[in-house]
Parts: structure tokens; sequence; C-alpha cells
């Protein structure tokens, strides 16, 4: 379960700072094993 909250605390923090881009997830037998962030920084620019 360490991984999933760190996953949800994660998404909380993504939420606060108003992420503008996307997450890829990667499971492996039912696990989270990795987790990309890629975000548009042109988008987040407009929102200013």
């Amino acid at each position: 379960m360490e991984k999933q909250d760190k996953f949800i605390e994660l998404l909380h923090e993504l939420k606060k700072k108003r992420f503008t881009g996307f997450l890829k997830i990667n499971f492996s037998q039912g696990g989270i094993t990795k987790v990309e962030q890629t975000e548009d920084i042109f988008k987040k620019n407009e929102l200013k």
C-alpha cells in the first residue's frame, strides 16, 4: 500500500499546483511499478 499512498499524495500535490499535463502509470501484477509525469508548459503559461 505504500506506493499507492505515495501516488495519492502525488495527485493531491499536482491538483494544488494546477497540473496541466498527463500521468503514465505502469502496473505489474496488480501493483504500481512506475509513474511518469509530463507537463504541458504552454498551457500552464496561459493560465497565469
